[in-house]
């Protein structure tokens, strides 16, 4: 701790330390003096400091032993940091005692080869030195009496800074040069007089400054990041008291007598010098900027420092240097660091505010030179350049229109300015239409109610000129800044100019006309821009145009006629597209959905304009190209925010009204309206259970529409059908009904009943079923009029049916008579359209079964024919009635369903035996599958018995073998266990007779001749060891 000592106790404690350092001039003492001078307070160090330097002067002036000099010199540091020198010769004697023990006399008072301890103790006492000096003193240190030690004295820092390899005594070096240019925080050199000296006198060393500050920065060899970085802040301000333009305006020359004695060269700080200097420093600048590239991020905010002075306090002596240094910070304005890209914005936008303050019309046309020079650099970079030099190129050009700020809207008047910067704008952003990559695109994600800026989606890698995004980015910015600064109006009229000239570039300008307005939504500054466009109704006018024919409907695959009419597929088959053209139109479509939801957003009441763009966006929700259908799902999703719903569905809900006359009026006139079938088909997969009575509407007027047009035509109306009826069974779902066996056992005969009993009471049973049987035409007409007898006694009102279950009978009905169609898409949407209509009708029988009668006939004859695929969709349609029909259908399913299926079981085992994996791929393989997977769970839910079962077992069993697929192994013994909870015995017979190869006789009563079998087959097959053993826990569970 410092100690409380007054001047004379200070003298009478630190005298004998003097006077034995002088009589011993060691380095044990220097060191007990220094730290005695460290416990001595400012006061009493001002009042002895001369005292107290003057044993440490002398001996500095003898002494030459590195390790004493560089204490004495610490000593002196002490001294000066808690004292004020206001004596000249004091100061001068100092000053010159430490250059001379770093400079070497007889070599043209170059540095010497003295060790860097003592060079770093030297700067540190220097710069101590002129913090301590008084105004008085530090005049006389400017003046020119005085100028000759002090340009020694630069010249000796500037060696040190560039020569020596040390980087603290390099900075601490350069620092001293700082001091001594007036570049600290003490209060003394904010004095305007003495920044005028110092300014004078620094003039005539500023060229060797320059120049050596420039090489430190340069020096690839031994490249400090931390000393280029104070490089730079030092010869920003060297710069900054030579020429700024606040001194050079109220300069005062040197007083010509003390020029006449001194017998000096004295620079005269005037215009012509300015000049002159700066054209110099043009030749430094260019060659230190291109080496930011590589530096830290604190170096660039360095150089940025120093930039702003040389931008903001020199503009005027150095408005030459102004374009070069822009480019510079125009460059960092889009650095990866946040930090420096931050930081060279804030210079930009103070760059900005000067020029709209200060007017400088100079300056704005040098900038509006290099902004068309700029420009023409685009074509060869992004033909030739590297992806780096693409981003750089884009940054500058977002830099230029940062500092242009409201001048851009000046600038685009001239139509040939416009024009180049729109053709620049679609250089960037040419699409590469010739890859696959559109077609196949699938997103990873269908959460597009969180998508952000599908634009940026689509478009990823379809650039021509580049790959990295942020190029991009940088091109979103460039609009952005158009839009917000530019005249919005005339940006727009020149865009859709260019949409509509011709096809080359309307993708590009639709893209640039997107980002332009996107900027009005984000930006504060853009609200008088999108009011003004709402006002002259562009909105609406530019909506219209985006959803027209021309620019909409286009064709995305070349497999879109195979859903269209007869004559559609004919004449689109003749009509081959490139895939160019392809992957043009998708990409155009995508931009063009983007578009429309910056338009939503862009408007603060979009609900009117919803008639114009909503059907055309349902329209290309059920694009078959996943990639638009994705994009168009998403604009619908922010269309709806722009309108205030909370879902798609809640957007269908509350604009139902013209949405049906739309809907309705295209399906009145379907030939001149083919994408009326997806607008259908994506209202019914984006609705919900609100808008049913929109899709009855619908589906009444698509029945009505599939009666008037012919056979052949009806596919693209069964989709929509196909559409609506599976979305009615996901809203309407069928009550879980009880009863069946798939999930218990079957009845098995009481244990009372003896064998024999059961077998007589079979044989009763059977001998009056054939007395009581029907015939085929009895049978119908008793099953056509379910019920009659029950409705005579039943008094009470049936409830009303709902309109959904109307539509679906009336759908049904349509597609009794399109079964027999030759068409194959068509039969299979037919099936589809039953297989899904009948599961929400299951609760409404007395609806349901009528049309399950007229709709039989049909569906049985689709087993007759040998296209398994069309069989495998018919059998799914007999699982569908099962469930819903159940004893309605059971003997009509027995009698002509299943022995046709058992009939192909038998035949097609021979042909699967021994198959490898490529006949999976069948359609043969696949349609025993579904059998196998299925035919098992129908049986339970008929509750077949036993003689159906027989028939299905013995067809089922040979696919146990293991011969046969795998898979098919699989479903095999999966069906036969589901047909064993129907009878458990006759498939347990079955089995055994197909694979028990004893002959043990076996008979289960004495009244019963026995029969060759056994009671466990001999086979190894797994296969039927599994179902042995699944019979066998059938039978525990019974006991």
């Amino acid at each position: 701790m410092l100690r409380r000592l007054d001047a004379s106790d200070a003298l009478r404690e630190v005298k004998p330390l003097c006077v034995r350092f002088l009589k011993d001039q060691s380095k044990e003492n220097a060191v007990i003096l220094r730290r005695a001078l460290e416990q001595l307070t400012d006061d009493a160090c001002q009042e002895l400091h001369e005292y107290l330097l003057l044993p440490l002067v002398l001996v500095l002036k003898k002494e030459k032993r590195e390790a004493l000099v560089a204490e004495t010199v610490a000593s002196i540091r002490v001294v000066l940091e808690k004292t004020k020198v206001n004596d000249e010769s004091l100061f001068s004697d100092i000053f010159l005692q430490l250059l001379f023990v770093v400079s070497a006399v007889k070599g043209n008072l170059q540095v010497s080869s003295t060790s860097e301890e003592v060079k770093l103790e030297v700067c540190n006492a220097l710069k101590s030195l002129i913090n301590c000096a008084l105004p008085r003193v530090l005049l006389h240190l400017y003046s020119l009496d005085f100028r000759l030690c002090l340009s020694h004295a630069v010249t000796i820092l500037l060696l040190l800074a560039e020569k020596e390899r040390n980087r603290k005594l390099q900075i601490a070096a350069m620092d001293c040069l700082g001091t001594l240019a007036c570049n600290t925080v003490n209060d003394i050199f904010k004095s305007a007089a003495l920044f005028e000296k110092a300014g004078n006198a620094f003039a005539g060393f500023f060229p060797g400054i320059s120049i050596a500050l420039t090489r430190v920065i340069l020096d690839a060899e031994n490249r400090s990041q931390k000393v280029s970085a104070v490089a730079f802040k030092i010869w920003g301000h060297v710069i900054h008291i030579c020429l700024g333009d606040t001194y050079l305006e109220a300069l005062c020359p040197d007083d010509e007598e003390e020029k006449q004695k001194t017998k000096m060269p004295v620079v005269c700080r005037n215009e012509e010098w300015a000049k002159s200097t700066a054209e110099k420093l043009l030749i430094l600048v260019d060659k230190v900027l291109p080496s930011l590239a590589v530096c830290a991020d604190h170096v660039k905010l360095a150089a940025l420092e120093w930039a702003h002075t040389l931008l903001l306090q020199c503009s005027r002596s150095l408005e030459v240097l102004a374009p070069t240094v822009l480019q510079m910070v125009l460059a960092l304005s889009a650095d990866d660091s946040e930090r420096v890209s931050m930081q060279s914005c804030s210079v930009l936008d103070e760059v900005a505010n000067q020029m709209l303050a200060l007017d400088s019309l100079s300056l704005t046309e040098i900038l509006e030179e290099d902004f068309h020079r700029t420009l023409g650099k685009f074509p060869r970079i992004f033909r030739t350049g590297s992806e780096d030099e693409k981003l750089n190129l884009v940054k500058l050009l977002c830099g230029y229109l940062r500092i242009f700020r409201t001048k851009i809207a000046k600038i685009l008047m001239s139509p040939t300015v416009c024009q180049r910067l729109l053709g620049i704008l679609f250089l960037v952003t040419e699409f590469d239409t010739g890859k696959l990559n559109l077609l196949a695109e699938q997103t990873t994600s269908l959460d597009f109610q969180n998508a952000v800026d599908p634009a940026i989606n689509c478009c990823r890698n379809q650039f021509l000129h580049f790959t990295n995004m942020n190029i991009y980015r940088e091109f979103a910015v460039v609009c952005k800044l158009l839009g917000t600064y530019g005249d919005i109006m005339m940006l727009m009229d020149a865009l859709r100019n260019k949409i509509e000239e011709s096809a080359r570039h309307r993708k590009q300008a639709v893209l640039v006309l997107t980002n332009v307005l996107r900027s009005l939504t984000e930006d504060t500054e853009g609200g008088h821009a999108s009011a003004k466009l709402e006002d002259s109704g562009f909105i609406g006018s530019l909506l219209e145009y985006f959803v027209s024919k021309n620019l909409w409907d286009l064709p995305l695959t070349g497999a879109e006629g195979a859903e269209g009419t007869a004559d559609a597929i004919q004449q689109r088959s003749l009509c081959i597209i490139p895939l160019d053209k392809m992957n043009s139109n998708i990409l155009q479509s995508c931009l063009l959905l983007d578009a429309v939801a910056v338009l939503s957003q862009l408007s603060s009441n979009f609900q009117p304009l919803l008639r114009i763009c909503l059907c055309p966006m349902l329209e290309k929700a059920d694009s078959p190209n996943y990639l638009v259908s994705h994009v168009a799902c998403t604009t619908l999703w922010q269309v709806a925010k722009a309108c205030g719903y909370s879902s798609i569905s809640e957007l269908i809900h509350h604009n139902t009204d013209y949405i049906a006359n739309t809907v309705l009026f295209k399906l009145r006139h379907p030939s001149s309206h083919g994408d009326v079938t997806r607008i259908v088909q994506a209202l019914a997969k984006h609705s919900d259970k609100s808008s049913a009575g929109l899709l009855e509407d619908v589906g009444h007027e698509v029945l009505n529409a599939l009666d008037f047009c012919h056979k052949d035509n009806a596919l693209p109306f069964l989709k929509v059908l196909a559409s609506i009826v599976v979305y009615l069974n996901t809203w309407f779902p069928a009550a879980p009904k009880m009863g069946g066996l798939k999930d218990s056992v079957t009845t098995q005969v009481p244990p009372s009943k003896t064998f024999r009993q059961f077998v007589e009471e079979f044989h009763r049973c059977k001998t009056l079923s054939a007395d009581m049987e029907f015939t085929d035409e009895e049978l119908e007409s008793s099953e056509a009029v379910p019920g009659q007898d029950v409705c005579d006694v039943e008094m009470d009102e049936k409830p009303p049916v709902p309109g959904h279950i109307r539509l679906l009978v009336q759908v049904l009905k349509r597609c009794i008579h399109l079964q027999s169609s030759s068409n194959i898409y068509i039969q299979t949407a037919v099936l589809s359209i039953i297989k899904h209509a009948v599961t929400p009708m299951s609760c409404y029988q007395d609806e349901l079964l009528p049309v399950v009668h007229l709709l039989w006939k049909p569906l049985v004859a689709r087993f007759q024919k040998d296209d398994w695929h069309l069989c495998a969709k018919a059998f799914e349609v007999v699982g569908s009635l099962a469930e819903t029909s159940r004893d309605f259908i059971r003997e009509r399913t027995l009698r002509e369903v299943w022995p046709r299926l058992a009939k192909f079981l038998h035949s097609q085992h021979a042909v699967s035996k021994n198959k490898g994996k490529a006949y999976e791929i069948t359609s043969a393989f696949k349609y025993q599958l579904v059998l196998l997977r299925q035919l098992g769970s129908i049986s339970c839910q008929l509750e077949v018995q036993e003689q159906g079962i027989d028939l299905l077992t013995s067809a089922v069993v040979p696919y146990l073998e293991l011969s046969q697929p795998l898979k098919l192994q699989e479903a095999a013994v999966e069906c036969i266990e589901n047909l064993a909870r129907c009878s458990a015995d006759t498939v347990w017979y079955c089995v055994v007779m197909a694979h028990c190869t004893s002959e043990t006789p076996w008979s289960p009563g004495p009244p019963l001749q026995p029969l060759p079998l056994g009671k466990t087959p001999c086979s190894e097959n797994s296969n039927v060891l599994r179902v042995m053993a699944f019979l066998t826990s059938l039978d525990g569970q019974q006991e």
